[in-house]
């Protein structure tokens, strides 16, 4: 590479660096946080690993019906022993498996819904969700070039470098160096795998093209008529349908709020939340439409790995702990490089 090849991908990652480093230390550090999300964010008394499930399913009923316009319900689940409820507008609530009326979540799941919108949002409502959008192509694009920079010094790798003190700025550019090294196996997926969260509505837009035909219902579903406005029969109807998968959310578009759609994780799906879903027109009583994701073709199965990958959900203790790592090595990237560029000499009269 050309000196002068070399001084514009320096030029770059460093105004890269600089212009992220906020977001990215927000989107780092959240992350790295709710990997652990049912240990360190639930309180132990909302733990329980074993409830009855038709009790669980009246309780929610219930609440979701005298609650007013709900947009979603995340359905309890082992070591999450509560219903989580969102509406438009108002405040997250939560319903204990054991019953009760919807009540604002305790201190410790408050914290990490707080986390979770510094995640996807950085607390900034939609204009966050975009900025997030932004941040992560570049992030990654970031890391690349600091690759192609770092490989031709990979000789001068010491691993002395990981744990010195930078009281200096050759002394922090070194550990910068040294960090990036020992982390890029980890955060080139991590981060390429958050970029692709965050664009997945317009990915599996795209995608969608070659999904495979809509099945028409069998017969049998769509003989099932309910009771107008019943959720408690529209669940159990559903739970019968699929006896064999876990009923993980219930949604309603805002305009159109008698159709609920319920999302089930079938076995065979890696998608934590599973992305089945039966949908039934509360208005009739009717089975409007029923979606098999194993039988989704491409984009289903592109949706099925993608969300258990990035949250560390497919490979257990050693997944989680990589993404640890992987985390906090972004977090001391962000934070190296900004201090060693903040202690760069200046000209004289202050100016860099």
């Amino acid at each position: 590479m050309t000196p002068a090849a070399t001084r514009k991908l320096v030029t770059l990652h460093r105004w890269a660096g600089i212009a992220l480093c906020v977001p990215l230390v927000g989107i780092a550090l959240s992350g790295t946080l709710l990997l652990f999300r049912d240990s360190l964010w639930v309180p132990p008394e909302w733990r329980a690993q074993a409830w009855d499930p038709a009790v669980a399913d009246a309780s929610l009923a219930a609440a979701l019906t005298a609650a007013g316009p709900w947009l979603y319900a995340d359905v309890a689940r082992p070591g999450r022993a509560f219903h989580t409820v969102g509406f438009e507008g108002r405040p997250v609530e939560v319903l204990p498996v054991t019953g009760g009326p919807l009540q604002p979540p305790p201190a410790r799941l408050a914290v990490e819904l707080w986390l979770f919108d510094l995640h996807t949002r950085l607390l900034l409502g939609e204009p966050g969700r975009t900025a997030v959008r932004v941040v992560g192509p570049v992030a990654f694009l970031s890391i690349v070039v600091g690759l192609v920079l770092w490989w031709p010094r990979r000789r001068a790798w010491r691993k002395a470098d990981l744990v010195r003190a930078p009281a200096t700025r050759p002394a922090l550019l070194k550990l910068h160096l040294a960090w990036g090294a020992a982390v890029v196996v980890i955060l080139l997926p991590l981060v390429l795998s958050g970029t692709l969260m965050a664009h997945n509505p317009a990915i599996r837009a795209w995608l969608k093209p070659l999904s495979p035909p809509a099945a028409p219902l069998p017969g049998e579903v769509a003989a099932v008529r309910l009771t107008p406005g019943d959720l408690a029969a529209a669940i159990a109807a559903a739970r019968a349908i699929w006896p064999e998968g876990r009923l993980t959310q219930l949604s309603r578009p805002p305009a159109g709020p008698a159709q609920v759609a319920l999302k089930f994780r079938l076995p065979g799906e890696r998608h934590p939340n599973g992305r089945s879903t039966i949908s039934v027109d509360l208005e009739t009583g009717a089975i409007a439409g029923l979606r098999d994701a194993r039988q989704g073709g491409i984009p289903a199965a592109y949706d099925d790995v993608l969300y258990g990958f990035h949250i560390a959900d497919l490979g257990g203790l050693v997944h989680a702990w990589s993404w640890a790592v992987g985390g906090a090595g972004l977090l001391l990237l962000a934070v190296t490089g900004v201090l060693a560029w903040w202690r760069r000499p200046r000209r004289s009269g202050g100016r860099p």
